[in-house]
């Protein structure tokens, strides 16, 4: 929970986007 947070706002670029989405699969 406080991971994905960390990295959606220090990420917030399309690269992080898709970062986020493997992370989910």
């Amino acid at each position: 929970m406080s991971l994905g947070d960390t990295y959606g706002s220090r990420f917030r670029t399309p690269n992080g986007l898709r970062l986020r989405e493997m992370l989910s699969q």
